[in-house]
């Protein structure tokens, strides 16, 4: 007994460890060649939040809620969480994703805080990730663009040049998802989870998921025998994990099929030491293209 309560204190100091570096982390980022009269927001999980800081630039200080590692379908804020929201200048989510925020939103409303949904700008389906099909982070991007305008008036002209170059970027990323994913051999892949129904339908891409919409959910026994079928008889080479998330299942059926296994991130969150090392949201993108010609067999895959 008493070992055990020495490892979940120990597990619980860690943890506040990986927060705290998190939140000194961010705190760094922000710091960076801001400008006096910067506004602070508040941004959900990764995604939301690193195309806020693309659009703001120097002028707006981004904190985000969900930390890296931490599963966003999952996530409740805490009292702290619901107070930084109040005393921003700003807050950002995706309501398809951030449920939690659906319900309180009207009290940060009549708290008179500027509130953004970036998942209003697009016509969804049951999938919540719309920030992996590059021309719908688009019109998020407009959408943050717009917002940071009407919050900012005074630094308007910075908004709206920092929107149109980082539009450029994923304007030059379609074409080359676009061109490298055109001639292809296989027809459809297995993923880990079903976050990729924007991609697959822009770029006319098959995925088969082993679980839902939430990487944490479960696949019955049918359904996995189901998958290794298919995988044999359409010499699918490569199966898909995640990296931020349990990779159980894509192990074992790569295992039953001898197939081998390969990275599709659903940047959900980036890690503390890919963010360090530079990677960013056009960057994994870009390395999720690498690994997409692998395992769809595409001219030139290597």
């Amino acid at each position: 007994m008493r070992r055990f309560l020495f490892l979940a204190v120990f597990l619980l100091f860690l943890a506040s460890l990986g927060v705290t570096s998190y939140l000194l982390y961010e705190r760094e980022k922000n710091a960076e060649n801001k400008h006096d009269s910067a506004i602070n927001v508040v941004a959900t999980f990764y995604p939301v939040a690193e195309f806020a800081r693309q659009v703001g630039g120097p002028y707006v200080n981004v904190l985000t809620l969900v930390a890296p590692g931490s599963e966003p379908h999952e996530y409740e804020p805490t009292p702290q969480d619901m107070a930084r929201i109040r005393e921003s200048d700003g807050f950002l989510f995706l309501g398809v994703l951030d449920s939690w925020v659906m319900k309180i939103l009207p009290d940060f409303q009549k708290a008179h805080v500027p509130t953004l949904d970036i998942a209003s700008v697009v016509d969804g389906n049951f999938d919540p990730h719309i920030w992996l099909d590059p021309i719908l982070v688009q019109k998020e991007v407009f959408a943050i663009r717009d917002f940071f305008v009407k919050i900012d008036v005074l630094h308007a002209a910075a908004y709206r040049a920092n929107a149109d170059r980082y539009v450029s970027l994923l304007q030059k990323l379609d074409e080359q998802y676009r061109t490298e994913l055109a001639s292809c051999d296989i027809q459809e892949v297995i993923v880990a989870h079903d976050a990729f129904s924007y991609l697959a339908s822009q770029y006319h891409l098959k995925f088969l998921p082993i679980v839902g919409v939430s990487p944490e959910g479960e696949s019955s026994a049918q359904k996995l025998a189901t998958l290794t079928k298919i995988a044999r008889e359409r010499n699918i080479r490569f199966i898909y994990f995640e990296s931020s998330a349990s990779r159980k299942l894509s192990d074992t059926l790569a295992s039953e099929v001898g197939a081998q296994t390969l990275v599709l991130n659903p940047l959900e969150t980036l890690s503390i030491p890919d963010m360090a090392a530079g990677k960013d949201y056009i960057s994994v993108m870009k390395e999720n293209l690498h690994n997409l010609k692998r395992a769809y067999v595409c001219k030139d895959s290597k």
